[in-house]
C-alpha cells in the first residue's frame, strides 16, 4: 500500500526514527504478517528500548505467534513504565494461561504454576478496569 510504501521509505531516510517501524508494524499485523512485525519491532526496540508501546506491541505479536516464552519479557518491561497497563496486565495473562496449555500434558506442576499467574494477571487487569485507574 501507499501506506507501506511512504513508512519504508521513513526508515530508509530515517533509520532510527521509530515511528516509521512502528507504524509500518501496525500495518503488517492488521494482515497478520507477523514475523514482519517483530523483526520491525525489534529494531524499534534496539533504538529505544524504554519504549512502552513497542513493548507491548512486541510482546503482543509474540502472543499472537504463540511465542509465549518471547512475549513474557517484553511484556514485563512494559509493566515495568506503565504499571497501569490494562492490556499489558491482560495480555501478559493470556501468555501465562498459553503456556500452561502447552505444559498440561507433560508437567501438571508447571501448568498449574503458570495457570495461576494467568489468572493473577487476568485478575489484575479487571481491577484496573473496575477501579478506572488502568490506562
Amino acid at each position: 500500500t501507499k501506506a507501506m510504501e511512504t513508512y519504508q521509505a521513513g526508515i530508509d531516510t530515517n533509520p532510527q526514527t521509530i515511528d516509521f517501524y512502528f507504524n509500518l508494524s501496525l500495518l503488517y499485523s492488521r494482515m497478520k504478517q507477523y514475523d514482519k512485525v517483530s523483526a520491525l519491532l525489534q529494531k524499534a526496540k534496539e533504538i529505544s528500548p524504554n519504549d512502552p508501546d513497542v513493548l507491548l506491541n512486541l510482546g503482543t505479536t509474540y502472543y499472537n505467534m504463540k511465542q509465549f516464552t518471547n512475549a513474557i519479557d517484553p511484556l514485563e518491561a512494559h509493566l515495568k513504565l506503565v504499571p497501569n497497563s490494562i492490556d499489558g496486565w491482560d495480555t501478559l495473562g493470556r501468555v501465562y494461561i498459553g503456556l500452561a496449555n502447552e505444559y498440561k500434558a507433560t508437567d501438571a506442576a508447571k501448568s498449574k504454576e503458570y495457570t495461576d499467574k494467568g489468572l493473577a494477571h487476568l485478575k489484575k487487569s479487571e481491577e484496573l478496569v473496575k477501579s478506572g485507574e488502568g490506562k
